[in-house]
């Protein structure tokens, strides 16, 4: 008889190697439409929860950067750009004149911080008070975006294999990781304020919930 050649005896076969990836299971789906559910802070925030979990566990060395360090950047470089993207859509919102924007322009499918993140800063002192824009912290954000965009412009770095060129100084970046997640809630929140105020002028969860001042 062949090896190939195969004789049914009526006795199920026991597993040729004792691993999972011979246990059969049945498919069932993991996805699931959740037309009504509300997503807050938003998508970017879970990008933001899940890069600092798996950036605080190598910073402790209870995680291998070898194993877990491509993935922990591109997780943060993605909450980045949903983070730009979404105060670029807040700023659109509102118009120079501080009025809100009877229509909002879509953000092109495209991956480019600095653009993105220019344009914001271009909209911004219109719609920002000014002293509020003067002193946060948006230098150092500045910094972090051009040197992103300079090395993974593209958002491939840290996507594919042939493409990663660049280690992550964890350390560095953990330790200012909650400051930048600060910047970015905070000036969502004054332009978020800002938009509801111009419905309601009794307004005022957004910036009292971030413990923003308010400079007007």
């Amino acid at each position: 008889m062949n090896d190939d050649e195969w004789i049914d005896d009526g006795v199920e076969d026991e597993p040729v190697y004792p691993y999972d990836a011979f246990d059969k299971r049945d498919y069932r789906k993991v996805l699931s439409e959740e037309p009504d559910r509300i997503v807050y802070p938003g998508y970017s925030d879970s990008y933001f929860q899940a890069s600092k979990y798996l950036m605080k566990g190598i910073v402790e060395g209870e995680l291998d950067a070898r194993a877990y360090g491509t993935a922990t950047t591109f997780l943060f470089r993605h909450y980045i750009e949903l983070s730009v993207k979404e105060l670029v859509l807040s700023a659109r919102s509102i118009k120079s004149d501080g009025t809100n924007a009877e229509e909002i322009k879509k953000i092109k499918w495209e991956h480019f911080l600095k653009k993105l993140w220019n344009e914001f800063c271009d909209a911004a002192p219109h719609r920002i008070g000014e002293k509020f824009w003067r002193q946060i912290d948006k230098e150092y954000i500045t910094g972090l975006i051009e040197e992103f965009d300079d090395k993974d412009r593209k958002s491939m770095a840290f996507r594919y294999d042939d493409q990663q060129k660049y280690n992550t100084d964890f350390r560095e970046l953990y330790e200012n990781l909650d400051h930048i997640h600060d910047v970015l809630n905070k000036l969502s929140a004054y332009l978020v304020d800002r938009y509801l105020k111009n419905l309601d002028g009794n307004w005022n969860l957004a910036l009292s919930y971030l413990d923003v001042p308010d400079f007007d």
